[in-house]
């Protein structure tokens, strides 16, 4: 079993005429991780991060994620094209980051804004995956003076999106948006949501605890691997960190198994 790396993953919001948007990417095909689906900017925490510049006033829990968030900052303007600071970076910089010729520690511009960022949740590959991420997801608010627009790095990226999430969720349904198992579950828990001051609200309070899923295979309610979560039957952690408790692949779509209501399971015995 290897071990998890420290990794990023940036929930980008914006007000639209629908209710908030989310930005996608669409991986490459060659990707070892989840190829062609549609996911959130994210990847792995440099060792640069934790040494970038950064303001901002950010409460005890995002203090200590200060290396993750500035790993967001810099996968999604090296995925996506968006700087989150208040100084702005052009494609030059986007070229250095994404050959490896630098770091955000040594581009002095790079400064990024660590109250754009807050703590939504926090997902961990399965142990029988050969490549292993301990990932913190992080809502970011857009800037509204931000006029820069998302384009993909034609290399990781192929293509970007934004959608409410429900019409990300309808899409996935209808099979023209594949998406990869924890970017289904967060748009279903962003789903409700009218506006992203709402969003950005509720991640206050929320209680974020780690969400390391066990792969099935051998479930006859699923085409293909099932995804058992906290507080499953199956899983070894009792404590459900929603009321979801699996995810199932049908029809090339996920499918969300809730956990029903003990009056439900007596009615049903």
């Amino acid at each position: 079993m290897s071990l998890p790396r420290a990794a990023s993953t940036v929930l980008l919001l914006r007000a639209g005429a629908q209710g908030p948007e989310i930005l996608l990417v669409r991986r490459a095909r060659s990707m070892g991780f989840f190829p062609d689906a549609w996911v959130f900017p994210g990847g792995r925490v440099d060792e640069s991060d934790g040494i970038a510049p950064a303001i901002g006033h950010p409460s005890a829990r995002e203090s200590e994620l200060r290396a993750y968030i500035v790993a967001a900052a810099r996968e999604c303007f090296e995925e996506a094209g968006l700087w989150l600071g208040p100084h702005p970076l052009g494609e030059l910089h986007r070229a250095e980051l994404l050959s490896g010729r630098s770091g955000l520690d040594r581009i002095h511009e790079a400064v990024v804004d660590v109250d754009l960022f807050r703590l939504w949740s926090w997902w961990v590959t399965p142990e029988q995956e050969p490549r292993r991420y301990d990932t913190r997801f992080l809502l970011a608010r857009l800037p509204q003076e931000l006029r820069t627009e998302a384009k993909p790095d034609g290399t990781e990226t192929t293509a970007i999106a934004w959608h409410t999430p429900a019409a990300a969720l309808q899409l996935h349904r209808q099979g023209q948006l594949p998406l990869a198992p924890p970017t289904f579950r967060t748009l279903e828990e962003l789903a409700p949501f009218a506006s992203v001051d709402a969003i950005w609200t509720d991640a206050a309070g929320r209680q974020v605890r780690a969400i390391q899923p066990h792969l099935r295979l051998d479930l006859s309610d699923s085409e293909g691997p099932a995804i058992i979560l906290p507080g499953d039957e199956l899983h070894p952690d009792p404590h459900p960190a929603a009321d979801v408790t699996r995810l199932v692949l049908r029809g090339g779509c996920w499918h969300s198994v809730r956990r029903q209501a003990p009056e439900a399971v007596e009615a049903n015995t």
